[in-house]
């Protein structure tokens, strides 16, 4: 029953998938990598004298991080709508059977086995392709990205409550450089 359920939800959750992946790519990673190309483009000679400690290095790594999840995100999506395509032309070849099975006035115990068959198969190919796009290489590199984004994550946090809420730690306007603290 677990099976015939995860299958015939399987089409749901490819679709869930799809979206998810295109609205994290959309809504995060790509304004991300936006911002940060933009902030080492406009700060590409003053980001080595900033006085914020690694700010250079997070805007490196942060720049990495969202171009490779991009890519992985972007490739995931796209493994995700050739997977319901393959399922799509499995079930279409199988449709003069079903037709053939049910051309008939009445239902006999052989059309009722040939349907069953081809609602089987149609299941067992959509969770194979399910499956496929789970161990997908691409999933690992989200897992992976994903973490080192937590921990980039962590490291945003600490400079920002280190060097923007105490005063006299850092100066953001050069004009006022001399009243600056140690």
């Amino acid at each position: 029953a677990s099976v015939l359920l995860a299958g015939l939800l399987s089409p749901v959750v490819l679709n869930i998938a799809l979206i998810l992946h295109v609205v994290e790519v959309c809504i995060v990673l790509l304004p991300t990598l936006c911002m940060c190309c933009w902030a080492i483009y406009t700060d590409r000679y003053t980001l080595s004298l900033c006085a914020v400690p690694s700010i250079r290095s997070w805007v490196f790594v942060q720049t990495g991080l969202s171009a490779t999840l991009i890519v992985a995100h972007s490739m995931c999506a796209r493994n995700v709508i050739w997977g319901k395509r393959k399922i799509l032309q499995k079930l279409n070849s199988m449709k003069d059977r079903v037709k053939e099975a049910g051309s008939g006035t009445e239902v006999n115990v052989d059309d009722m086995r040939e349907l069953f068959l081809v609602f089987s198969v149609g299941i067992e190919h959509s969770l194979v392709v399910e499956d496929s796009l789970r161990r997908s290489v691409w999933r690992l590199i989200i897992g992976v990205g994903t973490m080192f984004w937590m921990a980039t994550a962590l490291w945003t946090f600490f400079l920002v409550v280190l060097y923007t809420f105490l005063p006299g730690v850092t100066v953001f306007h050069p004009a006022l450089q001399a009243d600056a603290g140690p």
